[in-house]
């Protein structure tokens, strides 16, 4: 399996995972240390649940959470579709 095939399949198990998960609390933890040592919001606070919200087509939420979540989610999906159409030659050409 060549590096690119690996980092896709890697990616497509994230998007799922994403997909999957609840878009309100998607990890059982806190991740941001900042907020955990300070009680701030990071400027980075909400991306996560954005993502999810946005990858379920639910734009309100999304835009609340954080207004960059639509666009990263965009960005993912789009490498995804990118990687597949780079990978499925070498895959279709090595049979």
């Amino acid at each position: 399996m060549n590096d690119r095939a690996f980092s896709l399949g890697l990616g497509a198990l994230a998007l799922v995972g994403l997909c999957g998960a609840n878009p309100d609390r998607p990890l059982p933890f806190q991740v941001c240390a900042f907020k955990y040592l300070t009680g701030w919001n990071c400027p980075l606070c909400g991306l996560t649940r954005s993502v999810c919200h946005a990858l379920r087509g639910h734009w309100a939420q999304s835009w609340h959470y954080h207004p960059a979540g639509i666009l990263v989610a965009a960005g993912l999906v789009g490498w995804m579709l990118r990687s597949t159409m780079k990978v499925l030659p070498d895959a279709i050409s090595t049979r």
